[in-house]
């Protein structure tokens, strides 16, 4: 870092990656591009396409990896920019390096310029040096206490935000006036305004004119705040902080002025319009730089774009030259509106039609000085007249994102908006992508949002719900913390007596504590417990499943149901970049007459002007069967996980722990299928979308040649099939081809569409999409689960016990407090090996329960039996604690009786039903 190191202009590397992509945006523009990544159905006459992630959903072949890695730092002027859609976490490209100093060798400053993406783009949030945060969202470098991790006197960040009319980086500026100065020590000296100022520490402020001239005009870094008008300044490694008592001056944000202080490497012509960067001022340490030149990383809020939903713009009425305020940068251009703006500084505009050349194109408001007119920091030639404005902003709602593509010409197909985009399709899309829903919140990088519940209090209205583990590994549950807070929702589910039934549903947490939480609630008082089942896979070849019992608890925050939030590499093809974008909402594009729309697939009725019959059809029907290669029972998504920094994490569907439903139908196969999803960061979203792919996989495909009434579809479009050889009455299927015969007839491709793959339950958390286990395996009055048979001193058994005779339960209340319960007499069959088993039989008893007086009424008693010897000579007890039955490896769970309310009162078959045959 101590010496003068070549440079490369911010430019080339604009101009390296644009020319790479220029080709596409002009001539056959989008057709071309498809047709050159080998799609070349788009040239044959009369034909209709639609394509999206399901098209590439399951290639047999890799895909050919991106350009270049877009996670890693590179330090390559040559290569490509990627263009950012939403939130993301970017590694800058290095395109500068330059050292500078207070003259001979001292070669303190290291200047570094990182390209980041391509522009315009909403914002850069906080900066990274190796991994460590370095300068906050509001520019400020960061103070730490550990001293490995204080920027605060060592880093200086300037940001371009890659707009057409940027000058270098964009300035900051809180002039304010120098009333008098003096020395804290060697190092530093207070300096006092004659008005508050907004500096903290970390910042970098430039102070010239003071009378005395001990300060030089130089940039110093806040070191400390002493009040509303007095901070103290310094710099590291000594300095000329003598002893002076100059009064007047000026100070404010140092904006470098790089053509004179980088003279023999920076050019007024080192712009970098169109590319979003960072430029660091870095003190030489050891200590925090101990590698060098640190690897940079930003937080960029990406692309600008308008919402043609609802735009925000206006009229141009002048243009005129106005000097910017702001010490060492150039002048600004003052724009004149027609009428009021509403505009803020720091919003994003593109301006159009005007007179001035320079002033047309995308600008980053400076400041605001009335509601009708703002400054754009530009070196403006003169004054102008007429156009518009029309504010641009960062969206990641993935149809404006798919549709900002498509009509970029920089780096998209140049679609015409006006003649090219189906808008009215376009808007509906995304409005139903922004549907609200709740998001699972991420309570840690490995998004542990999944939480039990024990058991719910509840008392005057207001609902107490204690948290328990729901552990990977199999473990006994515990009472365990959370980090849910007040104003989250917490869906509850699990509860299925018909007293507790109002706690299943979606509440807002009223109050927390370390292991509680409460909402309201209209349901009687009482302590509830829940019926849901979690079951442990087994840990030894001597060991049968182990259930726990727990209510589940999902908490979210609001959210919607699709996002786009990620990188796109312009080196790919165009048809590689739109299937990305079409990831992240499972959309398909489709271009039909010359238009492009949107389509989501989702319950969708049928077409009622057109249908696929014995009268439409014509000719044979070809209908296909998904095979192994086609077909998933398990998809994995892998995506950069924003509760992880952004990185690459995967989630399946179903999750292992999960029963698997497709299994036994392909005959215990595992066909485990992989997507990306790199537009989508939240790991809720991403199972959800691999648990809809994994239904649409097993859709038959449908190819037929129907009159040309199937003019009246569009690609897109759910049509009713009716054919009787299939025994089909009005099956719905998807258009996903259409072609145009020169007989007037039409080819279609079609596929299967089913109204319940798209059942989305945006507050649950979709590995626990179905929350209440199948009637058929566990009736609703009772769970019979086989416990931990480990000591049975045989050499394997095949699975669980089954139930040789019958069992019954019952109760016999005494009086207003007590009870018994009464068990049958059983056999249970435990297999030993394949298709052995070794019969125990077990003893009629009766279990006394005391105190069962309300609030224990009308919540189930559990009945189990510790039986350790496994053979039957065991004793039967009860509790109203779920967790009490995970706590013995010999427990047996016997089912649950609810006894109600009364002094008298005997039910004989209370609590099993006697078609259950599993334990």
């Amino acid at each position: 870092m101590g010496t003068s190191i070549p440079s490369t202009p911010l430019n080339d590397i604009a101009n390296a990656g644009l020319s790479n992509v220029a080709g596409v945006a002009s001539g056959a523009g989008i057709l071309g591009a498809l047709a050159s990544g080998g799609t070349s159905l788009l040239f044959q006459a009369g034909l209709s396409v639609v394509f999206g992630l399901a098209s590439s959903l399951f290639r047999r072949k890799p895909r050919p990896k991106r350009g270049r890695d877009l996670q890693r730092n590179l330090a390559d002027p040559a290569s490509y920019l990627p263009i950012v859609y939403g939130t993301h976490r970017v590694p800058g490209l290095r395109t500068f390096v330059w050292s500078t100093g207070e003259g001979g060798s001292d070669y303190r400053y290291l200047w570094v310029c990182c390209a980041l993406c391509h522009g315009p783009i909403a914002g850069i949030d906080e900066i990274y040096l190796d991994g460590y945060l370095a300068v906050t969202a509001a520019g400020n470098a960061q103070f730490d206490a550990d001293t490995r991790k204080d920027y605060s006197q060592y880093v200086s960040a300037w940001r371009g935000y890659g707009t057409d009319g940027q000058l270098m980086y964009h300035p900051r500026t809180n002039a304010r006036t120098v009333t008098g100065n003096s020395r804290k020590n060697e190092n530093e000296r207070y300096v006092d305004f004659s008005a508050a100022h907004s500096y903290v520490v970390g910042d970098t402020l430039y102070i010239s004119g003071i009378s005395a001239s001990g300060i030089v005009d130089h940039a110093y870094f806040v070191s400390e705040v002493v009040s509303s008008t007095r901070i103290a300044i310094g710099y590291v490694n000594g300095g000329s902080l003598a002893s002076f008592t100059g009064l007047s001056g000026s100070c404010d944000y140092y904006n470098p002025d790089l053509p004179t202080e980088l003279s023999a490497a920076w050019t007024s012509g080192m712009q970098g319009k169109g590319v979003a960067f960072v430029m660091l001022r870095l003190v030489y340490d050891e200590a925090r730089f101990p590698n060098g030149i640190p690897e940079v990383e930003a937080n960029v809020r990406g692309v600008a774009m308008k919402d043609p939903r609802s735009p925000v713009t206006g009229a141009i009425s002048t243009s005129a030259v106005s000097a910017s305020g702001v010490p060492r940068h150039a002048s600004a251009g003052l724009i004149t509106t027609g009428a009021a703006h509403g505009l803020l500084a720091g919003d994003t505009v593109v301006l159009s039609g005007h007179s001035v050349n320079e002033v047309n194109g995308t600008h980053r408001i400076f400041d605001v000085p009335s509601s009708t007119q703002f400054r754009i920091p530009i070196a403006l030639s003169g004054a102008g007249t007429g156009g518009t404005w029309a504010k641009l902003a960062m969206l990641t709602t993935p149809a404006l994102c798919i549709r900002e593509f498509l009509t970029n010409r920089v780096y998209g197909p140049a679609a015409d908006e006006s003649t090219e985009i189906d808008d009215t399709a376009w808007n509906a899309e995304a409005t139903y992508h922004e549907t609200a829903t709740g998001i699972p919140v991420a309570n840690s990088p490995t998004f542990q949002n999944r939480k039990g519940v024990s058991q719910i209090v509840v008392s005057g209205g207001v609902a107490v719900a204690t948290t328990t583990t729901i552990p990977s590994d199999g473990s006994t549950p515990a009472t365990t913390t959370h980090q849910f807070t007040v104003g989250q929702t917490a869906r509850i589910s699990g509860f299925s007596t018909s007293a507790s039934g109002a706690l299943n549903g979606s509440f807002p947490i009223t109050a927390v504590t370390t292991n509680t939480f409460s909402f309201a609630t209209a349901v009687a008082n009482g302590t509830y417990f829940c019926d849901t089942s979690t079951v442990r896979t087994p840990r030894t070849r001597d060991e049968l499943s182990v259930t726990t019992y727990m209510g589940r608890v999902i908490v979210t925050t609001p959210g919607t149901l699709f996002a786009c939030n990620g990188l796109a590499d312009p080196s790919q093809s165009i048809q590689a970049t739109l299937e990305e974008l079409l990831s992240s909402c499972r959309g398909l594009l489709v271009y039909q007459s010359g238009k492009f729309r949107l389509v989501t697939p989702r319950a969708t009725t049928p077409l009622s002007t057109f249908a696929l019959t014995d009268d439409t059809i014509v000719g044979d029907v070809t209908v296909t069967c998904p095979g192994q290669d086609d077909a998933a029972n398990v998809v994995v998504a892998t995506f950069p996980n924003i509760a992880s920094n952004f990185q690459q994490d995967t989630v399946s569907f179903p999750a292992a722990i999960d029963p698997n439903d497709l299994l036994a139908g392909d005959n215990n196969l595992w066909l485990r299928k992989e997507i990306n999803l790199p537009f989508t960061t939240n790991r809720a979203t991403a199972q959800q979308i691999a648990m809809v792919l994994r239904r649409e996989s097993r859709a038959r495909v449908l190819q037929c040649v129907a009159t040309e009434a199937a003019l009246l579809a569009q690609v897109g479009d759910v049509v009713p099939v009716t054919r009787d050889v299939y025994g089909w009455s009005a099956k719905p299927f998807r258009v996903l081809v259409m072609a145009a015969r020169q007989d007037d007839t039409v080819e279609l491709t079609l596929v299967e569409h089913d109204d319940t793959w798209y059942n989305l339950d945006p507050n649950d958390d979709v590995t626990y999409y179905n929350n209440t286990p199948p009637t058929s395996h566990y009736p609703a009055a009772t769970r019979i689960t086989l416990v931990d048979f480990r000591k049975l001193g045989l050499s394997a058994h095949g699975g669980s016990g089954s139930l040789a005779s019958g069992l019954s339960l019952g109760y016999t209340i005494l009086n207003s407090a007590n009870a018994n319960i009464t068990v049958s007499a059983h056999t249970v069959n435990v297999p030993t090996g394949n298709q052995t088993y070794l019969a125990i039989s077990y003893p009629s008893a009766n279990v006394f329960v005391s105190g069962s007086a309300a609030p224990k009424r009308g919540s189930p008693w559990y009945v189990y039996m510790d039986d350790p010897n496994v053979d039957g000579s065991g004793s039967y007890a009860a509790t109203q604690t779920p967790p009490d039955l995970a706590q013995s490896a010999t427990r047996r769970y016997i089912g649950s009786v609810t006894i109600p309310a009364g002094n008298t009162g005997t039910d004989a078959t209370a609590g099993v039903d006697g078609s259950t045959k599993r334990y």
